[in-house]
């Protein structure tokens, strides 16, 4: 090798070298497209508890005792402890459709198709039910009022439709189970108009009892053999017009039991009553029901069996089946958490909170009125899976989480739950422990979400005073914080609270436009940060959480977003976005994350299920 050769050599690298020393610093001091962590989704669990969820709209129940509940696209029995026994599918039903049971078989009435479905007994060859559109040689059915099966025969009453009076068309016929036609009728009561028909049903020997509202507007219960010899009639108390018509504003059910007692729901009294009569009426007691019934039934042994409504909405709570005994008694109740198939599964998982162990509690949520939600508790390990649910054991079995909208867990396990304007606490297995209440003197109105911070305290925030509030765990008030609260219409979001371990606290205000605010310890006002950006704007926050580091997630309903930022308001990363993809979100509005902000659970309650986002890069 040469000297000047080796001379430009030695140049060439010191120039390399110079070159790379220079690069590397300037990359030292540029930000890196890779600083920023990035989150894939890792697994899910959960979904949509819709044909799993109890809306019962028909109950009968069989010789055996099973209970036998018209639910959507199935008929689904129960045993009377709540058991699902067995699961009949059918074809989309109307909204008042009826079913009946005797001599083995099941009858379905579809007020959509004006038909009767005759589904053979038990033990024999399996095969679709027998459609029955009328009985022979009559006309096809009208609008039914009601059905009754005995061992040997069905009676339904109809009202055909192209008649300018209905009432005056009113028809009872007599059928075999093969639709030959034994009696038909019209029911004529001496001395008694029949006016507004609410149901009807049979007893053991083929009688006819049909539920009427007068012209005088009393309520009649209206007695009939199997041939339509009026036997006899008796009153109950008087509505108002505006009730006769409508599930939702007024509803009679009827059943008659073995032993020809005739049980009734809001004939007399208040109307979620149920009343007991003589079969000539009368009364042999009265009792409750927790909400008005859709259907009734009577068991063989006198169990009385009360169908309560749901609504078929993915934040409404479903419906329930409740028993009592002859004497009304409570014995029982029970909703779609009964059937195995649910128990990891949503109506709509709203609230997420990590506990000790790595554990995910989830409230899922019902919505039954504008103001108030109700919902059960359902506790998953790290991994997705099911381990118990609870509704805070109220009484009888009636949810005690009326108003829930959040939760916390301290690191003890216990569960703090923003009830109303109530704080209700429950042990890990979902022990009822104690409740307080937060609109106390010198307290706030009401706890719209909740936290707990390093010293187990816990921290409530009701959004439209702008009150923070913290209570020692037996609910003694601590301290009142409040700020000044703007309020925007058009800016959405929903309302959180979570407390750093140095005691910052972070909120969402709903219609609030400054997005997130924070308090120092002391309670001051902090800053706040909305706007990301004009491509990056959070329009609808829907819930946030911390990590250990400091570091604020925030999801984002609108853009179904999940943000990741630095706890001065600079936004880190970000992941998920509009979709029905594995790494897409579909309205998430709760959030839950580890210590060390690694992993991310997200409640997307587009499809009623939890993701896992897995950080792929630590920085």
């Amino acid at each position: 090798m040469n000297r000047e050769f080796a001379s430009r050599l030695k140049k060439f690298r010191n120039l390399v070298f110079v070159s790379i020393l220079g690069a590397l610093a300037v990359a030292a001091l540029a930000p890196s497209a890779s600083a920023a962590p990035t989150y894939r989704w890792d697994f899910s669990w959960g979904g949509y508890w819709s044909r799993d969820s109890l809306y019962p709209t028909g109950v009968a129940v069989q010789a055996d005792g099973t209970i036998l509940a018209i639910n959507g696209r199935s008929i689904d029995g129960f045993s009377p402890k709540g058991r699902l026994r067995s699961r009949a599918d059918i074809a989309p039903v109307g909204d008042n459709p009826l079913i009946a049971v005797g001599g083995g078989r099941t009858f379905l009435a579809d007020d959509f198709r004006q038909t009767v479905s005759v589904f053979p007994r038990k033990n024999r060859r399996k095969g679709p039910p027998l459609k029955l559109e009328g009985a022979a040689g009559t006309d096809p059915f009208g609008t039914f009022l009601g059905i009754g099966a005995g061992d040997r025969n069905l009676t339904v009453l109809d009202v055909l439709e192209d008649s300018v009076i209905p009432q005056n068309r009113l028809r009872v016929q007599v059928m075999r189970p093969s639709g030959a036609l034994v009696s038909s009728w019209s029911p004529v009561a001496p001395d008694h108009g029949i006016g507004y028909v609410f149901g009807m049903t049979t007893d053991s020997t083929g009688d006819v009892y049909i539920v009427d509202v007068s012209a005088t507007s009393q309520l009649e219960v209206l007695r009939f053999d199997s041939t339509g010899n009026f036997l006899g009639s008796w009153t109950g108390k008087t509505v108002v017009p505006d009730q006769r018509f409508g599930f939702d504003g007024f509803r009679v059910e009827i059943a008659v039991a073995p032993d020809g007692a005739v049980v009734l729901s809001n004939f007399v009294g208040s109307e979620n009553s149920i009343s007991r009569f003589s079969p000539s009426g009368e009364p042999d007691g009265s009792w409750p029901a927790s909400r008005p019934a859709r259907a009734l039934a009577v068991a063989p042994d006198g169990t009385v069996v009360v169908a309560i409504p749901g609504n078929d909405s993915r934040i409404d709570h479903a419906g329930s089946i409740e028993l009592y005994s002859r004497t009304g008694t409570f014995l029982n109740t029970w909703n779609g958490a009964a059937i195995p198939d649910s128990k990891g599964l949503f109506v709509s998982p709203w609230a997420l909170a990590r506990g000790p162990k790595g554990r995910i509690y989830v409230l899922d949520a019902y919505q039954y009125d504008d103001d108030a939600t109700s919902g059960r508790i359902k506790v998953f390990s790290r991994d997705g899976k099911w381990l118990q649910s609870f509704d805070g054991g109220g009484r009888r079995g009636l949810t005690r989480l009326i108003g829930a909208k959040d939760l916390a867990v301290n690191r003890r396990g216990v569960i703090s739950v923003a009830n109303g304007t109530r704080i209700d606490r429950f042990s890990t297995a979902g022990r009822y422990l104690s409740g307080f209440n937060v609109d106390v003197p010198g307290g706030c109105p009401g706890a719209d979400a909740v936290a707990v911070d390093s010293r187990n305290r816990i921290v409530t925030l009701h959004a439209a005073t702008g009150c923070v509030a913290r209570f020692d765990q037996a609910g003694r008030l601590l301290r009142r914080i409040t700020f000044d609260v703007d309020v925007s219409e058009g800016w959405g979001g929903a309302t959180d609270i979570a407390v750093t371990r140095r005691g910052r606290i972070y909120m969402l205000l709903e219609n609030d436009p400054r997005g997130v605010t924070w308090l120092r310890k002391n309670g001051t006002y902090g800053g706040s940060w909305g706007d990301i950006g004009s491509a990056d704007k959070i329009r609808n926050p829907s819930a946030l959480a911390l990590d250990s580091r400091g570091h604020v997630f925030v999801s984002d309903g609108w853009s179904s977003f999940v943000y990741r930022f630095g706890g001065e308001g600079r936004k880190q990363t970000m992941f998920g976005g509009r979709g029905k993809a594995k790494n897409e979100l579909l309205a998430p509005v709760g959030l839950a994350v580890t210590p060390d902000g690694r992993r991310v659970y997200v409640s997307n309650s587009g499809n009623s299920r939890i993701k896992v986002f897995r950080q792929a890069h630590k920085r």
